[in-house]
């Protein structure tokens, strides 16, 4: 059985930034210095070349703005020369995340609305990594009689 959201919850979240409403959990947040690396680190994937190609599994970064961080897409195609638009609008704010972003290549997923779709949209590259998928636990061996 699912377990509802508590209101106390959420307003403890709004209260505290950093507490997870499903779990009450708090993430501390980051020291100066661990916050200097993960930016550092994001400099250096925006500017490298991109490293995957067409059929490649990939997953959004943890410390991405992307949901499904740990969840498998495939490349579909990766744009070599992306357009960054720069032109104000209502939807194209600047100091939005999304504003001038460098859409270099199309992803699909399975889509979490839990009907199994396949969902294809345009990202930028330096949010992602290799998708690894879970250790499956092995069945235990059969021991052999000779053995016991």
């Amino acid at each position: 059985m699912s377990r509802g959201v508590n209101l106390l919850e959420i307003l403890a979240s709004v209260a505290d930034p950093n507490a997870t409403i499903q779990t009450g959990e708090t993430k501390p947040n980051p020291t100066l210095e661990e916050s200097v690396a993960a930016l550092k680190g994001a400099a250096m994937r925006y500017a490298a070349p991109i490293p995957f190609k067409r059929g490649d599994l990939v997953t959004p970064r943890a410390d991405s703005t992307l949901k499904n961080a740990g969840q498998p897409a495939i490349v579909l195609t990766i744009n070599l020369e992306p357009d960054f638009d720069l032109t104000p609008s209502d939807k194209n704010v600047p100091g939005s995340h999304d504003f001038g972003a460098r859409y270099d290549m199309r992803i699909a997923r399975m889509c979490d609305c839990g009907h199994g779709e396949i969902l294809p949209h345009w990202v930028e590259s330096w949010m992602f990594e290799p998708y690894v998928a879970p250790e499956q636990p092995q069945p235990d061996a059969e021991v052999p009689a000779s053995a016991a």
